[in-house]
């Protein structure tokens, strides 16, 4: 990790402090309701002479420390491991999400923003856009709505939609889906796969004794199975397990796609997906959808030839010996990243899991450390939290400078929740847990990022190894906390351009493009086995008769594919986001039923991937008193798919549109500082490369979002995007 450095000063400010009693949810959540109350009570008893000053101005100061509050206190249903701090963490969030829509649905308060907007008054640009995203907010919460019964229904229905999504989302929180898997049925994956893990002895009646391992339905857990895992049975089932997830979830997500569709047909809307696009830069869903097939078109050549090269080694397979003819035949999609990794390692000439050994998650975690610090003239040390500083033991907690001059200035605070644990947000994420602005004083209100990660817990002799793309999930994540960090804005509610999420999620993509540069990726690379003399001893044991590896990866593993190997996941975003819009555009209520829902999610996924799927039972048996049931026999994937009612909902589309940003910014700003060509010999954060960053930092992560995100694009790139780079790297 990053040393910490004594020359440093204090943090001018403390940190948050965490609750430990759940009773602390509760009171706290009743004030920040009295102060929200009394704020807008105050400017609705205001009938004659609204100005932004006397009218919007205090809403702003108060949502400055409104905000932080509001999501500290809902951000331990996703992070605290006590169940009862967790339940009442989702019950405060739920009352502040019925106050905050009740006050967006005020229409006393409706009627004194557009006394204001009536006045017409000169405004500093950020607060200009501010009152833009008010109107848009008022829009969308139907006070624009004349007809009065309509208004009701649509406030109705806004009430029982927050109901629902808030369950759904405790549905994954406190998802627990797993099973046990024999050492055999696990044969293949690296050693390190097993430290750590839950097991059992299996009963001794079977003949032998073979210990189990329990694995969840989590992303670190099922990956390395689908890629190492020699049985095809073994990764059909681990296939199967990711889809029974969330069960819970099978009588809301209908009823949350058919409530959608009706709201947005009374804000006079076609659909959902309408309503949302008419707010993006998309504008309609045709054009998503126009965008999504023309990338499908050129993407499927390339996976038909994967497809190929992938039968081919199930072919020659001994472990497929067993299976049909027709089985041996087909590439399921449980087939694909089994076949992916034994071509990527021949084509390489290493194996994936001798790859991992250069990715310990602490050391990776300082080198993209480095890269910041570098490019951003910051600089980030290790912070010893003391008590109710952290949530989790585990946290590791940071302090974020800047580094641009002597001053050593204050930036704000970072965390990072590196391993799972029950009831914990199950994938990668950032949260920004305070929004920075200026305060009532004229001083900086400094922000706080959250990084979440559920990697494996590291062992006595292994530390945490991530493979390369959770790599590059860290640093998509950190560049995102980078975002949050760097931001200079007045206001809380624009610190970072949240409702633009093709925007927000350009920026950590970019990031992630740093990691196609085979120099970069040496750089940051250490052999675990360098890390200290007990990790050494460790591998050489369980090495019998080999030598120490190189302290960094040898260049020719990573010598770069062009994308090759990454068709897969574009045409699964593809598919993702295709899902996504036809579900919030439906030809017909019957579309939304479960049972459709379930076939389509399936069937979609084999006709734009070209992968073979089972057509199982879309929901679990029931009766016998969980006697007798198949546990591979039925599957419900779709509930598990959380970003359609977590904010991504008609916008998934947004991670390929994105992605064409994130490379139009990396080939203008750094391709030539950490890619190839005469320029590579120069090291990240050396000369033009810094100026670059700092260029970056002032003109992209400094505005954070008080601007449209087309001018923040315009004024870094000097044009309007273009898809150019992002069609070099795919070859499309």
């Amino acid at each position: 990790m990053v040393d910490i450095n004594a020359n440093m000063p204090d943090p001018p400010c403390s940190p948050i402090q965490f609750h430990t009693e759940p009773q602390q949810i509760a009171s706290h959540c009743e004030q920040w309701t009295a102060r929200l109350v009394a704020i807008v009570d105050q400017i609705c008893q205001r009938t004659e002479n609204h100005t932004f000053d006397n009218t919007i101005l205090p809403f702003i100061e108060w949502e400055k420390i409104g905000l932080r509050e509001q999501r500290v206190l809902g951000f331990y249903a996703t992070s605290s491991a006590n169940s009862a701090l967790r339940d009442e963490s989702r019950k405060a969030s739920k009352t502040m999400e019925k106050i905050e829509g009740d006050l967006f649905q005020e229409k006393e308060f409706y009627a004194a923003f557009c006394a204001v907007q009536k006045e017409k008054e000169l405004l500093d640009p950020e607060y200009q856009f501010y009152m833009n995203r008010l109107r848009e907010n008022f829009e969308k919460n139907g006070l624009t709505i004349v007809d009065k019964e309509k208004q009701a229904r649509f406030f109705e229905i806004s009430k029982d939609l927050k109901e629902l999504i808030s369950e759904a989302m405790a549905n994954h929180d406190a998802d627990t889906t797993g099973t046990w898997f024999t050492r055999q049925q696990l044969d293949g994956l690296p050693a390190s796969y097993f430290e750590a893990r839950v097991t059992k002895e299996q009963d001794e009646a079977v003949g032998k004794v073979d210990p189990k391992y329990w694995v969840t339905a989590k992303e670190p857990d099922l990956l390395p199975i689908k890629k190492f895992a020699t049985s095809p049975e073994t990764r059909k089932h681990a296939s199967i397990l990711k889809g029974q997830r969330a069960p819970g979830n099978i009588d809301l997500y209908p009823r949350i796609f058919a409530l959608r569709d009706e709201a947005a047909k009374l804000l006079r809307h076609r659909n959902h997906a309408a309503l949302e696009t008419h707010y993006k830069t998309t504008k309609s869903p045709e054009n998503v959808l126009s965008m999504l097939d023309n990338l499908q078109k050129k993407f499927t050549p390339k996976m038909q030839d994967l497809r190929t090269k992938y039968l081919a080694l199930k072919k020659v397979d001994p472990q497929t010996e067993c299976l049909s003819p027709e089985e041996r035949s087909t590439i399921y999609a449980w087939d694909q990243a089994y076949y992916d990794r034994i071509m990527t390692d021949a084509d390489k000439g290493y194996r994936q899991e001798d790859l991992m050994e250069y990715f310990p998650l602490d050391h990776i975690i300082a080198e993209h450390f480095k890269t910041f610090q570098r490019l951003f003239s910051i600089r980030i040390e290790r912070y010893q939290p003391r008590l109710n500083e952290t949530w989790h033991p585990e946290v590791s907690m940071y302090t974020v400078w800047d580094a641009q001059n002597s001053t050593n200035s204050f930036i704000g605070w970072l965390y990072i929740d590196p391993y799972p644990r029950t009831g914990k947000y199950q994938h990668f994420g950032h949260y920004a847990l305070n929004p920075g602005s200026i305060g009532p004083t004229g001083a900086r209100l400094h922000p706080a990022s959250v990084i979440m990660m559920n990697m494996q817990s590291p062992s006595t002799t292994t530390p945490s190894l991530l493979i390369h793309r959770h790599v590059q999930r860290l640093f998509h994540e950190l560049g995102h906390a980078m975002h949050s960090l760097l931001s200079l804005t007045k206001t809380a509610a624009l610190h970072m351009p949240s409702w633009d999420r093709d925007f927000t999620e350009a920026i950590g993509m970019m990031f992630e493009s740093f990691l196609s540069s085979p120099k970069h990726m040496r750089a940051i690379s250490c052999h675990y086995s360098y890390l200290n003399e007990d990790y050494k001893a460790a591998w050489l044991a369980s090495h019998h008769g080999k030598t120490q590896p190189e302290r960094q990866i040898p260049i020719k593993w990573l010598e770069g594919d062009g994308g090759k190997h990454d068709v897969f996941n574009q045409l699964t975003r593809i598919w993702h986001a295709k899902f996504d819009m036809a579900i919030h555009m439906p030809e017909t209520p019957e579309s939304l039923h479960h049972e459709n829902l379930v076939r389509f999610f399936t069937e979609s996924h084999s006709a734009i991937t070209g992968l073979a799927n089972l057509t199982l039972s879309p929901t679990p048996p029931s009766g016998n008193g969980g006697q007798n049931i198949d546990r591979w026999g039925y599957e419900h994937a779709y509930t598990g798919f959380r970003a359609i009612v977590a904010g991504y909902g008609a916008g998934y589309y947004t991670y390929m549109l994105s992605q064409v940003i994130a490379h139009d910014l990396f080939d203008v700003g750094f391709a030539g500082f950490v890619g190839g060509g005469e320029k590579d010999s120069k090291e990240v954060g050396g000369g033009e490369n810094r100026a670059t960053g700092m260029r970056f930092r002032e003109l992209v992560l400094g505005v954070g979002g008080r601007q449209a995100p087309a001018d923040t694009l315009k004024s870094f790139l000097g044009r309007e995007v273009s898809g150019n780079a992002f069609g070099r790297e795919y070859g499309v």
